[in-house]
């Protein structure tokens, strides 16, 4: 009993810190782009480009969709054609969309492992 429970111990931390791609998306560094350096929506093709060579995960095609978006909207605000106000709303909203899938994720996961454990859903 005591080995199962710490294997399960064990399954839990490398779970917790398995870096998935939702993650990275959120953690990954705009640094380049804010500085001026890299243009926005060079930064954000990038994004989608490294999505494309990840494979299939839950969020993926959401993700995909949201640097798609980020892309066009960062060509409008450097084309001038919107605010920067209102494009820092829509990474604003981005981030948000983000963090539920990053949510959504967590739970899918959490839950995956309670009924490994023959635990059933997890509440």
């Amino acid at each position: 009993m005591k080995q199962w429970i710490g294997m399960a111990a064990a399954l839990l931390l490398c779970a917790c810190a398995a870096t998935t791609p939702l993650q990275a998306w959120q953690s990954s560094s705009s640094q380049a782009a804010e500085s001026g350096r890299i243009k926005w929506s060079d930064y954000y093709a990038d994004k989608y480009t490294q999505l494309a060579q990840t494979k299939s995960f839950a969020g993926k095609s959401d993700l995909m969709k949201l640097a798609s978006q980020l892309v066009d909207k960062s060509k409008e605000y450097e084309s001038g054609h919107i605010s920067k106000d209102q494009f820092e709303s829509a990474r604003r909203n981005e981030q948000t969309e983000v963090q539920a899938l990053q949510e959504r994720a967590d739970a899918r996961r959490r839950a995956a492992w309670a009924a490994s454990l023959g635990g059933g859903a997890y509440k």
